[in-house]
């Protein structure tokens, strides 16, 4: 929960509940998490949300992945072009070149990356019909560390280790 400061009689300020920020479902959630088996992977995260950007970037790196991210279409893309990616993590709905596109865009790769797909469409993304677009796993927002860690893991052929 966001606090925001207010003023008490005292004059000393006191939390008080942001009601805008409590309404918002958080981007990621923290707690138990497992950890990432293969080291030095190459993982691309595309999301608008600048947020989700740097912590994805932030988390991974620490796991000892090779993170980029980008928050549109057009550059993920572009660098989907130009680097070879093992995993792809991505948002759908983004302004201009929307994850679907992306998706498409690396069914014409030489070398395809895994497809993770970040979404907060949640249950209603499974009625979306988008041909043969093929995509590896669905993770909902907010992002459960544990199960995206677990959903890499097995995409990527790991076992989880142990703790």
């Amino acid at each position: 929960m966001h606090l925001e400061s207010g003023m008490e009689k005292s004059g000393m300020p006191t939390p008080r509940p942001n009601t805008v920020m409590e309404t918002m479902r958080p981007v990621v959630s923290l707690g138990p998490t497992r950890y990432i088996k293969t080291k030095s992977l190459r993982i691309l995260v595309v999301d608008d949300e600048k947020a989700i950007c740097r912590f994805m970037n932030r988390f991974l790196s620490r796991e000892g992945q090779v993170a980029r991210t980008v928050d549109n279409g057009a550059e993920a893309i572009h660098m989907l072009k130009s680097e070879d990616f093992d995993l792809v993590l991505c948002d759908l709905a983004m302004p201009g070149v929307s994850g679907w596109d992306i998706i498409r865009e690396i069914e014409t790769l030489d070398k395809k990356p895994k497809v993770g797909i970040i979404t907060a469409w949640g249950p209603t993304l499974n009625k979306l019909k988008h041909g043969d677009l093929r995509v590896d796993f669905v993770i909902n927002k907010p992002i459960e560390l544990v199960e995206l860690t677990a959903r890499i893991n097995e995409v990527l052929g790991a076992e989880e280790r142990p703790t």
